[in-house]
């Protein structure tokens, strides 16, 4: 096991850890609607359910790449199946979340759940992830591809960021549903990442560096904001 290797595998799983922090928000917010026994569960489920998929998609790699292949024109724009997943992930991530934005708002009103609706909620529930977790997945594995050429390293990188996403999804959950300041940026990364997805579809380049970027400087005010609150309590 050569330097080269130990350095593709650490760098790749760096890239899908954080490629991978859209898709635990995502998850996290979907299993917050659940009953407080069944959010860890769903989670939980949730990424292992992505981290399958993607190991199953290695084996899929000829096929992921057929998928990039222009089947389709629409006003000089030349679409793949991969265009329209990405299209419609974009839409569905877009419209999933202002929706949870909206209820959180209460500009509308959520529905009231009984038991028997908490249980097709959980399954309404990993379906939708499982929805989003296609498109992130056949996104993360197209990424994989164009950095390295190694199956192994890439089902290194995509296990390893995965169980890292295992560990550190319970913190990030905390943190995001105990200061809402940190959940509304993460309502707005979500948007912006569907928005990106939808660029993408329609061959509009843009930078995730720079969303990512945006991002950190956000959540760096809003901590600064939050150890303010705390060293003048009487302000507030």
């Amino acid at each position: 096991m050569n330097s080269e290797f130990i350095y593709s595998c650490v760098t790749l799983t760096l890239i899908e850890l954080v490629l991978g922090i859209d898709n635990i928000i995502f998850v996290s917010i979907l299993s917050d609607k659940l009953d407080e026994g069944q959010r860890d569960k769903a989670r939980n489920l949730g990424i292992m359910l992505s981290v399958i998929l993607r190991v199953l998609l290695l084996f899929l790699v000829n096929f992921i790449l057929s998928l990039q292949k222009p089947f389709l024109n629409i006003a000089a724009i030349q679409l793949s199946i991969k265009d329209l997943m990405l299209l419609i992930g974009g839409l569905f991530l877009i419209y999933k979340t202002v929706k949870e934005l909206l209820y959180k708002l209460k500009v509308i009103k959520p529905e009231t759940q009984n038991l028997k609706q908490v249980a097709v909620t959980f399954s309404s529930v990993l379906i939708q992830i499982m929805i989003i977790n296609v498109v992130f997945s056949v996104d993360t594995i197209l990424t994989a591809i164009g950095l390295v050429d190694s199956i192994l390293v890439m089902g290194i990188a995509i296990v390893a960021s995965s169980l890292l996403m295992l560990v550190f999804v319970k913190p990030i959950v905390n943190i995001i549903n105990k200061y809402p300041g940190i959940k509304l940026l993460a309502f707005v990364f979500l948007v912006l990442i569907g928005f990106y997805l939808v660029a993408e579809a329609f061959h509009i380049e843009l930078s995730k560096a720079y969303l990512y970027c945006s991002m950190v400087v956000a959540l760096v005010c809003e901590w600064l904001n939050i150890l303010y609150r705390k060293a003048n309590p009487t302000k507030f």
